[in-house]
């Protein structure tokens, strides 16, 4: 399925520390290696987990139809 002509979605590759991302009501924590993936129309926020930095490859484009969150079982609050 394709997101409704002028959804942009955002993908996110953490490269170091650890990312916290709100979707929504749902929460997760990202570690280096992990993926995420969504809507910008869907309400969220993210930034570093802990007081320590947080390092991300952030790209935008024409996908994200829905949220996609790569990540290990642990990533789940």
């Amino acid at each position: 399925m394709n997101p409704p002509a002028g959804i942009s979605g955002r993908r996110g590759h953490v490269l170091a520390g650890e990312l916290r991302l709100i979707l929504g009501e749902r929460e997760f924590t990202l570690r280096p290696g992990e993926v995420t993936e969504f809507a910008t129309a869907e309400p969220h926020w993210f930034g570093p987990e802990h007081a320590s930095a947080v390092e991300i490859l952030h790209l935008s484009g024409p996908r994200g139809d829905q949220a996609v969150v790569r990540a290990g079982r642990s990533a789940v609050r």
